[in-house]
């Protein structure tokens, strides 16, 4: 959460989570949605680099991104070592 938030706003998302995560929904997403497949660094690395790619050409389409850089791109998961 951004900084200076109250402690009411803090514990109101804390049990909005909660209840979310005690949801039937919840519960089936888990169990089927979710992929258990673990990848190893550079399989992060390279999936995280063709997702940025892959939202970039999106929003790009959608007339969201100008094709300038933004300074802080470059600067993905993909990219660290």
């Amino acid at each position: 959460m951004a900084g200076g938030v109250s402690a009411e706003q803090v514990a109101y998302y804390v049990d909005l989570l909660k209840k979310v995560r005690e949801t039937p929904d919840w519960k089936s997403f888990l169990e089927t949605g979710r992929s258990t497949r673990r990848l190893e660094r550079k399989g992060i690395r390279d999936w995280v680099a063709r997702e940025e790619a892959r939202h970039i050409l999106l929003m790009r389409e959608a007339g969201f991104w100008r094709d300038e850089v933004p300074r802080r791109a470059g600067r993905s998961l993909a990219r660290r070592r």
